[in-house]
């Protein structure tokens, strides 16, 4: 009997678990969804019991979109990208910068022109306007006119040559606008709130242009604002990764409005770093939307990192768990009697004996997977067989009966009974991947396509160990890849790997970035003296897209081929664990670069003190900054000017203000004489700014933070502009200019969606309503500076928010909740290991001691800051404390 006859079994043993599913399911579609895991063992069921979800979602009419991560894959985003792109959202996750907005028109019911704006560089002609125009117009007329008028109309895309049109109708309005370029969700949200902001004001217009002053600068803003002029406003890699999250956010909430989705990503025990991130944004974020996030993964593969790191995807769930965003479902192993149906349900009828059923039992421990392997075995082996009736029964005694005990001899055992060239095509598809296509296998084996299509057929409909879907083939069970690829000897596993790298680079080219890290991978498996090569170039790609812990994994793989670029190699890494605030890593990668020439050793030292700046450690930092000045030559370098700006800051912190400003000032004037240091000498002169304003020289600082501000306007820096704006503000006496300059950087900030700057400037607004008196809205800004620091994970800035919440609720009387908030602040700042922040902290929490009468604390207190800082003249008691926190 071939194995075709056997059937697939049901779901056996998982109600409970499928109930719960269904049950998150329907709580979505009404909008209160949760994120739900599925935690299980290899061939536990995790995806069966999924697919039985995914049946029960179509008939609730939801979308599914599901995505695969992969063992072999540290592409950043696959999985999702693998989801959309089959969804028909990959504009979702291309990362492309905004589209060009050539022209936006509001337009009534009739198709009547309200009010327009056009681009005035564009090259398109007049005559292809007045077609977009017209087609706008009568697509318009005729979409409304259908719902009577009125209603929502929503969004509709019309292809009009190389430009796309956008419609967006709202009652009885539409605004469309002509874009070149990927269409983004910031600007259908945009065009959204526009139409929302307009309302009904022109249901009723009958032409005059009079009543139409008010909204033609709201439509101009779409060509005028600069927000979609084509290009990234800020080239911060940090800033378009909060971007690309926001536009998937976006686009699935608008894609959920109409039918649910169901998002599944399986085997997240592979996942990158950047997609679980995204995961824990979306979760953060979909709570009330109609959607469903779901994910399954093994517990066994959940292991630590060569140097004890824990893995990532139990950071991710610890993180989510503490936010109360994650429901767990554990798969647990079947029982005696589960196992017995399992079997029937294969076989049908059986007229097996119960110690049959119970054999099997033992030997498979109640594993779904292994259960159906055996069995698919014992009919291979013919150790079981159909009678004329169809009934299954026992062909040899039972005690004969071999029944491998661990699943990979199973599996191993069912392979061998494959035909030779069938084994071997197996065996080359499992080094390619989970996933193949036969394009790569054709070349390498130099099959005819027709024999090896009809050798892919054998394998998925007889001996059911790939399956075809998307194009692509996959395996039926990742134990059946990982059984091929580990029987792989190790010099012909690198030769496979390495045919495969120079088969990608034949058929798309060196320069294609689709492939950039399946090359890295396969140079790097295969041990060939290309992988560091392209190892470092998806190492840059990864950083350039600040998907950082991505980036350094690559590195790390090309340091361990690496044989002349371990330096340069280890500045990648160090300045990568820097960029994500991972300064301990970052240090010793600094640290281990061996003595180069004078000047790049200079430029390692300059980056080793800008590390201890950051830990607040500043001893050590001017210690590393001294020693870097005496290595550079040349005093009119940019490594020069750049050391002088990290020695101005490090003295400022140690409170030397008149030499920090000498270098910042020597800096400043070194990097006007070299290109592209424009931004570096507006953050130096928005510094010099801070100096003065320490000393209560304002009209000094004024000055420098004007310079500031219109060196940043002459390179169009938003993130520099914003930042000079609010430092402005600090300087103003009258609270509300101050508060007013504080909202404008905000503006600035929510527009390049800078939640960093978010955050400062919301406590900067804070800030000023405590100068006005009004204690419940700094509490309210405060608050949601806090919320987003939460969010991004900035603990400084916490611990920041956590010092001034306190001390105001302490200044208010209410002691106890002010005090909860001032402990949590220290712990952060003691995890952070800021030890000058910890001490003008104890310094504050003594001073509202002596406030409230408690002399014994506060001194108690105030020595031990005394203690941590050594120097006398922070201490008095009696005139309190003199450390200002200054936040």
């Amino acid at each position: 009997m071939e194995e075709s006859a056997l059937q697939q079994p049901e779901l056996i043993g998982r109600d409970y678990e499928l109930s719960e599913l269904k049950k998150s399911l329907d709580n979505a579609l009404e909008g209160n969804t949760t994120t739900l895991y599925i935690a299980g063992e290899a061939g536990i069921g995790k995806t069966r019991l999924v697919s039985e979800l995914k049946k029960y979602a179509v008939t609730k009419g939801v979308n599914v979109i599901q995505g695969w991560c992969l063992a072999e894959s540290l592409e950043p985003l696959m999985p999702i990208k693998s989801a959309l792109r089959e969804a028909g959202l990959f504009h979702l996750v291309s990362g492309d910068s905004p589209p060009q907005v050539v022209s936006a028109y509001l337009m009534n019911g009739a198709g009547m022109l309200i009010a327009q704006a056009e681009r005035k560089e564009s090259s398109l002609d007049s005559d292809i306007f007045a077609g977009m125009l017209q087609a706008v117009g009568n697509f318009v007329q005729d979409s409304l006119s259908m719902m009577g008028g009125s209603g929502d109309a929503g969004l509709n895309s019309v292809g009009y040559g190389d430009y796309t049109i956008l419609i967006q109708s709202t009652g009885n309005i539409s605004l469309a606008t002509v874009i070149k370029g990927t269409n983004s969700e910031f600007l259908i949200e945009d065009m959204i709130n526009t139409l929302n902001d307009i309302g009904n004001k022109f249901d009723n217009w009958a032409g005059d242009k009079a009543s139409t002053r008010e909204v033609i600068p709201k439509i101009s803003w779409f060509v005028d604002s600069g927000k979609y002029d084509g290009k990234f406003l800020v080239d911060d890699p940090k800033i378009k990764q909060e971007n690309l999250f926001d536009n998937i956010l976006l686009g699935l909430q608008r894609a959920s409005v109409d039918k649910p989705i169901l998002l599944f990503l399986d085997d997240l025990q592979w996942s990158d770093t950047t997609t679980l991130n995204l995961v824990h944004y979306l979760s953060r974020n979909i709570r009330d939307n109609r959607i469903l996030l779901l994910g399954t993964y093994r517990p066994e593969d959940i292991l630590e990192g060569v140097d004890g790191s824990t893995h990532h995807l139990e950071t991710s769930m610890q993180g989510m768990t503490r936010e109360s965003l994650l429901e767990k479902i554990e798969l647990k192993r079947l029982d005696a009697e589960n196992t017995e149906k399992i079997i029937n349900s294969m076989l049908d009828e059986t007229s097996f004996e119960k110690s049959f059923f119970n054999k099997i039992y033992k030997e498979s421990d109640g594993s779904p997977f292994f259960i159906q392997e055996v069995v698919k075995l014992l009919v291979e082996d013919r150790a079981i067989e159909q009678n004329e009736d169809g009934i299954w029964h026992l062909v040899s005694e039972l005690d004969e009966i071999n029944i491998p005990s661990k699943i990979f001899d199973v599996v191993k055992k069912r392979l061998n009974r494959l035909e030779k060239d069938q084994y071997e095509i197996l065996e080359l598809a499992s080094v390619i991947g989970e996933e193949f296509d036969s394009l790569i296998i054709q070349k390498i084996t130099e099959a005819s396509k027709l024999q090896l299509l009809k050798t892919f057929s054998e394998l998925e409909k007889k001996h059911q160990l790939i399956n075809f879907q998307n194009n692509r083939y996959k395996f039926d069970h990742s134990k059946i890849r990982e059984v091929l690829y580990s029987g792989i000897g190790g010099e012909l596993r690198q030769e496979y790997h390495r045919m495969i790298a120079d088969t990608l680079l034949e058929f798309k080219g060196p320069d294609s970035p689709d492939i950039l890290n399946e090359l890295a991978y396969h140079f790097f498996e295969a041990r060939d003296e290309r992988a560091e090569e392209w190892l470092i170039k998806a190492g840059d790609s990864a950083r350039d897209a600040y998907t950082i812990e991505e980036a350094i994994k690559y590195y790390r793989n090309a340091l361990e081929v690496s044989h002349e670029n371990n330096n340069s190699i280890l500045e990648k890494i160090g300045d990568s664990h820097s960029h994500i605030s991972d300064y301990d890593k970052a240090l010793k990668c600094y640290k281990e670069i061996s003595a180069g020439n004078s000047e790049n050793k200079a430029v390692i030292l300059r980056k080793i003190g800008e590390i201890y700046y950051f830990k607040g450690e500043y001893d050590a930092s001017l210690s590393s900054l001294r020693e870097a000045e005496g290595l550079i030559q040349n005093r009119n370098s940019i490594d020069y000017g750049r050391l002088c700006i990290a020695m101005g800051y490090s003295l400022w912190k140690s409170g030397d203000l008149t030499q920090a400003e000498t270098f910042l000032m020597d800096g400043i004037d070194i990097l006007k004489g070299h290109e592209n240091t424009e931004k570096d000498i507006g953050e130096a002169l928005r510094m010099v700014g801070n100096l003065y304003y320490t000393n209560k020289n304002y009209d000094a600082a004024r000055e420098y933070y004007n310079l500031s501000l219109n060196k940043m306007k002459e390179i169009e820096n938003l993130k520099g502009i914003a930042a000079a704006l609010a430092n402005l503000g600090m300087v103003i006496k009258d609270p509300q200019i101050s508060r007013d300059m504080a909202f404008e950087a905000l503006e600035i900030a929510y527009k390049i969606k800078d939640k960093f700057l978010i955050a400062i400037f919301l406590n900067a607004i804070a800030s000023s309503y405590l100068n006005l008196g009004n204690i419940e809205k700094f509490l309210e800004y405060s608050n949601l500076s806090l919320e987003i620091r939460e969010k991004i994970g900035d603990k400084y800035g916490m611990a920041v928010s956590f010092a001034n919440v306190g001390s105001i609720h302490c200044n208010s009387g209410n002691l106890e909740k002010g005090m909860e908030f001032l402990r949590r602040s220290e712990e952060l700042f003691t995890e952070i290991g800021s030890q000058r922040d910890i001490t003008r902290l104890r310094c504050r929490i003594g001073h509202i001691h002596i406030l409230s009468g408690d002399l014994g604390k506060a001194e108690e207190i105030l020595l031990t800051s005394y203690e941590l800082e050594e120097r006398k003249d922070n201490l008095d008691i009696q005139g309190h404390s003199r450390i200002n926190l200054g936040y």
